[in-house]
């Protein structure tokens, strides 16, 4: 069960007591990594607003020591504020903090010389297809999803309804992968498909079985992608 109110921290930290306090609505079991520390930062930000790189770390490191010294004086080691002593003890924190922001990363571009007849809409990542009632995307993965995907495709779909399951390899000029199809009441193929400078996955869906894709498969030797790479390795480094 969650925990009560936990008392006041001393007047010094209570810049740190709402946090605290929805701190104490989580089981003790649920305070790790995966609690958000972004209102956590906020807080700590403001905190050294307008103070000095040297006065900054001082300021820090002062409430984290008496948070350590007032939590072992109370005697409670399951007091959520510990959380907030670990998130205070981390190396350089105040260094990062001051840090500039990172530039967000640069998306992918894809380009597809789409069938006539054929509505393509550009967003972040992906390109969005529809004619009449069939709809479809084309979105840029990483080699690992690429590699997933395979693998979640080929396992068989259960079901109590009659499901037809067809896989091939296939090669669009210079793009090549495996193509799925699965029709039961309608119809979606996927094509997971290395192309230049990447890989991509294509679906195109309707609720009506019996459509013919070979319009679009006419086509999709033209999709190519830029910058997929760089993006991708930008993104892995945020989350190191």
């Amino acid at each position: 069960m969650p925990r009560r109110k936990p008392p006041p921290l001393p007047q010094p930290l209570q810049y740190l007591q709402r946090f605290v306090n929805a701190l104490a609505k989580f089981r003790p079991d649920d305070l790790n990594e995966d609690v958000d520390g972004g209102p956590l930062e906020l807080l700590v930000r403001q905190r050294i607003d307008g103070l000095n790189l040297k006065t900054a770390r001082a300021a820090i490191k002062a409430d984290r020591n008496q948070l350590e010294t007032w939590l072992r004086e109370l005697g409670d080691g399951m007091h959520p504020a510990y959380w907030v002593l670990g998130y205070l003890s981390a190396p350089r924190l105040v260094d990062e903090l001051r840090a500039p922001p990172e530039p967000d990363p640069v998306w992918p571009v894809i380009t597809f010389d789409a069938p006539p007849g054929w509505k393509t809409e550009a967003a972040q990542n992906t390109i969005g297809l529809r004619k009449g009632k069939l709809v479809g995307q084309i979105v840029v993965i990483d080699e690992m999803s690429f590699l997933i995907l395979q693998k979640q495709h080929d396992v068989p779909v259960r079901s109590a309804l009659e499901v037809r399951q067809q896989q091939s390899d296939v090669v669009f000029g210079s793009c090549t992968g495996r193509k799925y199809v699965m029709e039961h009441v309608g119809k979606r193929v996927d094509y997971l498909l290395r192309v230049p400078d990447g890989f991509v996955d294509v679906m195109v869906d309707s609720l009506k079985s019996g459509f013919d894709e070979s319009e679009l498969e006419s086509r999709l030797h033209t999709i190519k992608v830029t910058g997929a790479q760089e993006f991708f390795d930008s993104v892995n480094m945020r989350r190191r």
